[in-house]
């Protein structure tokens, strides 16, 4: 009878198992996700301002793992850091060691910790990668610099002749060119991006591309440096990809120029788009929209499966809020940024409405170095301490607010607030992810109106699943009447406010365009 009883219980659970999967619907979302495995919304983190764990006011990696849900609720997908190994300056752009991680943002442990719970929100991890240069206190550097045998004397590049104790050049200060023309640095480099694929890593930002094989000590260095650098991303891939088929790449090009980004598109998945960033930090939204369809006309020759990489602004750049303190032009390119195509990229507390300039090298009330000296500043301003409750231990310390980030709304607030600037972000967010003409593929097809950025989003699988989305983003402070033929409102109506946005399903483009 046990025996009887056991059985009918182990049937029970598999006949239960099977009416719960069946009755499961599937996701069709997913189904694009398999056809556009790359696709994602990515929030940039700059690790030392983002978030405290062990109240020494410095951001640090667990300070990430214990706010996860902050981008849960936001909505993001992804997560590029920046850089989180050891290094002589406060940003990390100079790495004295790629294998190891800073101490105080944490160990290797915590970082293989925060990619495995990300990974089980659904957040991928991007990393920072820095290698057109080292710190001058690298551990390959340090061991070559007064060895001519030293096995890593090939991995810098050295005035000709060069003697021991005669230091390598330099593009950045305080960083020792890598010579990227060596078999042994490459295989190095690719040893790096192996490593952290291994760890979970989903991809890479490789840090200023246009520098990899331009230098100005030699102008016979590189004939046509922007092509040798894409050649180098190439060979990066191909070698990742044999283990790690997914791995993702997107540049950083810091040109105005979209024909500038040709040569690195046929190695990279993404490129960010800076042209983009202009039109928003100069709120020239009537020449955007004149640019768009152009702008992607180009990128389409670059390579046909291009996942662009728009973004308002980064760490490099003054805040948008500082550029553009009208709210409402906030929301708009908010909205604009997460309907175009491609991965878009939020830097931290830009959908909070932070503040920051650069300062051209002087000193900021606060900020002292251990003997209580005023400590010279240039980029800090853009890059201060995200704005977590002033009771939040979260709260990073390591440079004071400055700019007027101490009277913007923090992050409570603006969660209560349904009018806030980031429940804008969550609800066009949740729209980009929830519309799959939205969050796949690369269709762009320009909408003439007046006074607005319009277009027609559609993407199609092999399968034959199919959306057409049109947007239209009010640019003027008129309302704006239109008048379409549309399936169903997903976003606003046809009579759009100022600097309001509308978006719809359509069943044809040629309905809109």
């Amino acid at each position: 009878m046990k025996r009887f009883k056991k059985i009918l219980l182990i049937v029970s659970i598999f006949v239960l198992g099977f009416l719960i999967t069946a009755c499961k619907k599937p996701n069709i979302l997913d189904k694009y996700k398999e056809e556009y495995p790359k696709n994602d919304v990515y929030y940039q983190v700059f690790v030392r301002s983002f978030a405290d764990s062990n109240d020494d006011g410095v951001g640090d990696i667990n300070g990430i793992i214990n706010k996860l849900d902050y981008f849960t609720d936001l909505g993001v997908t992804a997560l590029w850091l920046s850089p989180i190994h050891p290094t002589i300056s406060y940003h990390g752009y100079e790495i004295s060691n790629y294998y190891e991680i800073n101490p105080e943002f944490g160990t290797m442990a915590d970082f293989e910790l925060l990619v495995e719970k990300a990974d089980k929100e659904g957040i991928k991890i991007i990393m920072d990668t820095v290698f057109n240069h080292a710190a001058d206190n690298n551990n390959w550097y340090i061991d070559a610099l007064n060895d001519l045998n030293s096995p890593y004397r090939e991995y810098f590049l050295w005035p000709r002749n060069a003697k021991a104790g005669t230091s390598a050049y330099e593009t950045f200060p305080s960083s020792r060119d890598l010579n990227l023309k060596s078999e042994k640095v490459v295989n190095e480099l690719v040893k790096i991006l192996k490593f952290y694929s291994k760890k979970g890593v989903a991809g890479f930002r490789f840090d200023a591309v246009k520098h990899f094989f331009s230098k100005p000590f030699d102008a016979n260095y590189s004939t046509n440096p922007s092509f040798d650098g894409g050649t180098l991303l190439h060979t990066l891939k191909k070698e990742v990809q044999k283990e790690y088929p997914n791995v993702y790449f997107v540049g950083e090009n810091f040109e105005y120029s979209n024909n500038s980004n040709e040569d690195y598109y046929f190695a990279s998945d993404s490129m960010f788009n800076f042209v983009i960033s202009r039109y928003f930090q100069t709120g020239q939204y009537t020449n955007m929209q004149s640019a768009l369809q152009r702008i992607y006309n180009e990128l389409r020759e670059f390579n046909r499966n291009f996942i662009d990489a728009p973004f308002i602004t980064n760490h490099d750049m003054d805040r948008f809020a500082s550029m553009q303190p009208n709210i409402e032009h906030q929301k708009l390119s908010a909205s604009i940024l997460l309907t175009l195509p491609g991965n878009p990229y939020i830097y931290y507390g830009e959908e909070l409405g932070m503040k920051g300039r650069r300062i051209e090298g002087q000193p900021v009330s606060g900020y002292l170095n251990q003997d209580g000296n005023p400590i010279i500043v240039y980029d800090e301003g853009r890059r201060q301490p995200f704005l977590w409750d002033n009771d939040d231990p979260a709260l990073t310390t390591w440079f004071p607010l400055i700019h007027g980030n101490e009277d913007v709304a923090r992050v409570t607030a603006q969660k209560e607030d349904a009018n806030s600037l980031y429940n804008h972000y969550v609800n066009l967010i949740k729209i980009r992810k929830e519309n799959p003409a939205l969050m796949f593929g690369n269709s762009f097809y320009r909408v003439d109106i007046s006074s607005a950025v319009a277009f027609v989003r559609h993407v199609e699988t092999k399968s034959g699943l199919s959306q057409i989305i049109l947007v239209i983003h009010n640019t003027s402070s008129q309302e704006k009447q239109v008048s379409f033929e549309v399936i169903k409102d997903i976003y606003g109506t046809q009579l759009i406010p100022p600097y309001g946005t509308y978006i719809a399903e359509i069943s044809s483009i040629d309905k809109a365009v």
